[in-house]
Order: C-alpha cells, then structure tokens, then sequence
C-alpha cells in the first residue's frame, strides 16, 4: 500500500521539519548540493544559517571532492547520492528530527578492491561576537558552543549547538579566525593547517584567545576504514538548544520508536502523525495528493507548546519570515485542524492568539515565540471557525475559557469601526 510519504515523493523539493518550531525551508537555497545543512533554517522566527557541513579527507588531509547526483524528497528526508569518488560510492540523508535536531546520515561503500581509510569532519561556523573561550565545551563525542540570533521585530534568542557524531569523535577543534566568505569549503577553513597526518586527526583543542572578532570554526572528527565490498555508516547530529524560561505546558518529544537509523527514525514520526488524521480516497490521484500535502504542510509548519509566548501547539503561517503564527490564518488552521483525532492542536491555536491579547481588548498580527508583534487589527471569522470546531469536538470548557477573549475582541472591533485610521481589517 502507498503511503502519504511515497505519494508526496519527488525530486524538486526540500522543506524538512518535524513539526516543533524547528524548520529547514530555505526559498531560494544557494548550498542544497552541498553536504549538511548551509542554508539557513527557522528556529521559531528566527533566522539560523549556517547550521554544518560535512567534509571527507584522505590521510593527508587533503579533501576528498563530492558532486551531489540529484535528490529525492519526503517530508521525511531528503535522500543525496553522490558520484563515485576514490572508489566510492556515497550517499546523504538529511532529516529534521523531534527535539530541534538536523541530521545527516551516510552510507559509504566500497566498491574497489583496496581498502580505503578516510576521515569525517563535520563543522560549523559562527560569529566571533557569540563565542568565547568559555562558551564551547567537549565531552569525548559532542561539542557544543553558544549563538545569539537578531531579528529587526524581535528580542535576541540566545540558544546552544550541540554537534555530535553516532558512536563518538576521535578529535575535534574550535579556532577564531579572520571573518571571509562563509561558504561551506573545507579548505576555506583554518582545520586543513590544522591537521596532524601522523595521529590522523584534528589538533583537539580550543584556539578562542583575544578579543571576540571574527569567525570561528568548530568541528569534530573520526576516521573511518572500509574494506573492498563493504560498507560503513556515518550519523551527524546538530541540536539546537533555546535559552526560554521553562514551561509547564512544554513537554518532551515523545519517545521515538525503535529505529535502526535516524532515516528509519524521522520516517516513524512523520507515518506516526499521519495516523492521527483523516485519510482520503477518491478516483482523481490528484485531489488524493493534495490532501496528503496539505497535511504535511500544516506539521512544517507545527510549533510545539510551552516556548515562550507558544502557550499551547499552534502553527506558523509560512517559511522564511512567515514562520510563525499569523491571527489572519487561525480562523483557517481551526477549519483544517478540528478533522484531526485529537483537537488539542486546533485549539492550541486560538490559545495561542489569545494569550497574547492587548489591555484594549486587540488581537496581535503575528506572535513572536518571546512576544506579540506587529500593530492591532481586525481579523476573519474567528467565532465561526470556533462553531466550526467545537462541532466536531464539542467542549463546553474549552468554550468558557476562549469566549471572554473573544467578547473582548468584538468590543475592540465595534469600538474602533468608526475611528479615522483605525479601520479594522477582515480576511
């Protein structure tokens, strides 16, 4: 039986995300051939670029050249073969998974007949400003450091990166160096002079002295062996680590399910949320597909509860500056949500909206993950929508705790109709 992944499968797309805030949908991407993940992803609203790369040398520590072949997309991964290099063969899978986590993983085979030793990198870049030398730390297989990201509209994020390869590093290295052309290039970085060819491996330790200007690299290392007609294995993980206050409406991913792989991994969590909506079935494959891709679209976007101003799980409008959630689209999420088995998640989506309400009794255009943004107005049918809902998953709790924000809202709206320049909007 086809599956709502197989059905959407293609090779001209690329947005990853596991539906928590954490999203990898880059519009017009300059490095989607490039191993990793170097154009930027959202983390809520903000921007998040680069994320790591991951580079191959020989002994030397000379890098081994990849040509990506083309590509296969799910929105559960997005599947990179290579061109056979140095008799082998190499193949990525990039994923987003529960947790705020980027991974890619590699299958290398062999397919010579001598043995062949290379060496993994995966590194990362960030500004000199946000790392000192008391801001990266290793623990023998991950190594972590600090970022703070800006948007015009919002307060700056401070969050940590956790970098870490399956089944541990054998060296590692954090350098500041001149700030250049950040592009993901193993030799524009300052690891190849780093490199000692007699322990194979990067000179482990920090090189953060002097003031915080520049660039600075940071990347971990294992050597791989693989014999003539075997494979080997390689998984790299990036996890992104907000600073916000903690929650009690914020909960853990649930437990995966037992994978062999994060490819089999991210593929359980995407089959596991299909499950929880409506299938469709009808003669016109087409109308079947979008059904499915509409769906899929609805978890991109997902934002997990408990970050922040994100009360309860709600939806972003968009990619890109649109990644968070807009009042003009809630009326439409509620619609579309309350067909799900549970409504905990289209009512999270108005709680979300009216936890950020205004003394005056307005609604905020967009709520950012640290607050409301972006002046008052009016909106859509927000009871309507509410009806809608609420005649599907009847709840006269739910009900009572919504309808006083939205009285307050009607009043707002009845109060300013007839003020010049203060005209409510509707969608």
């Amino acid at each position: 039986m086809t599956t709502a992944l197989d059905l959407l499968a293609r090779n001209d797309k690329w947005y990853l995300s596991a539906g928590e805030g954490l999203i990898w949908a880059p519009m017009f991407p300059v490095w989607l051939d490039a191993p990793g993940f170097w154009d930027a992803a959202r983390l809520f609203e903000y921007a998040l670029q680069p994320l790591f790369s991951v580079a191959f040398v020989d002994d030397s520590g000379r890098e081994i050249e990849l040509r990506a072949l083309r590509r296969r997309w799910t929105p559960a991964a997005l599947e990179v073969p290579y061109a056979p290099v140095q008799g082998l063969e190499l193949g990525e899978t990039r994923m987003v998974l529960p947790g705020f986590v980027l991974g890619s993983e590699w299958q290398i085979v062999n397919v010579g007949v001598t043995r062949v030793q290379l060496h993994a990198i995966a590194w990362a870049t960030a500004p000199g400003e946000d790392v000192g030398p008391g801001d990266v730390a290793f623990d023998e297989s991950e190594l972590s450091w600090t970022r703070t990201l800006k948007e015009a509209r919002s307060a700056p994020l401070a969050l940590k990166l956790q970098l870490a390869m399956a089944r541990g590093a054998d060296s590692w290295g954090a350098v500041r160096a001149e700030r250049m052309a950040d592009h993901p290039h193993f030799a524009l970085t300052p690891f190849w002079d780093r490199w000692d060819p007699l322990r194979g491996g990067l000179r482990s330790g920090a090189e953060l002295a002097g003031n915080r200007s520049g660039q600075v690299y940071l990347g971990v290392h294992r050597a791989i062996a693989i014999e003539p007609g075997a494979a080997a294995r390689l998984a790299v993980a990036l996890r992104v680590v907000p600073e916000l206050p903690p929650s009690r409406a914020r909960a853990e991913p649930p437990a995966p399910r037992r994978a062999s792989s994060f490819h089999a991994a991210s593929r359980a969590s995407w089959e596991g949320f299909f499950e929880t909506v409506p299938t469709f079935r009808c003669s016109d494959p087409y109308f079947e597909r979008y059904w499915a891709y509409r769906w899929y679209g609805l978890r991109l976007g997902g934002l997990a509860a408990g970050w922040g101003s994100y009360v309860a799980p709600s939806v972003a409008t968009g990619v890109g500056p649109d990644h968070v959630p807009s009042a003009e689209a809630v009326p439409c999420h509620l619609r579309e949500l309350r067909w799900a088995k549970d409504p905990e998640w289209a009512r999270g989506v108005l709680r979300t909206l009216v936890a950020g309400q205004r003394a005056d009794g307005s609604l905020p255009d967009r709520i950012g993950v640290l607050s409301p943004t972006d002046s008052a107005c009016g909106q859509a049918d927000l009871g309507g929508a509410l009806l809608a809902l609420d005649a599907v998953h009847p709840s006269d709790g739910y009900l009572r705790e919504v309808l006083p924000a939205l009285e307050r809202y009607a009043a707002w709206l009845l109060a300013t109709q007839g003020v010049p320049g203060r005209r409510a909007r509707f969608g």
